[in-house]
């Protein structure tokens, strides 16, 4: 996952499905400054407690992730702060 943080210029990420994904992985996207699709979709390790500011994040689809814990999920909120669009 390391290697889709040197696409400083990705816009939009689809994860969907990724089962190997885990909150670490996921923190090394914060250089992904341009972020503004994110679909995590059925990544069930996730829990949201690392989860990067995307300052540019519009769209997040988090659908069927059931790690995402009470703390994650507020996490989320506070870091995404143009969020739109939330799929839960």
């Amino acid at each position: 996952f390391r290697s889709i943080a040197l696409l400083k210029n990705l816009e939009k990420l689809n994860l969907m499905g990724c089962l190997l994904l885990e909150d670490d992985d996921l923190a090394t996207f914060s250089s992904l400054t341009k972020l503004k699709r994110l679909e995590l979709n059925r990544c069930k390790k996730l829990t949201g407690e690392n989860f990067p500011k995307f300052k540019n994040l519009t769209y997040l689809d988090i659908c069927y992730c059931y790690g995402i814990t009470t703390k994650g999920f507020t996490k989320i909120c506070l870091e995404s702060e143009n969020l739109n669009v939330f799929l839960n």
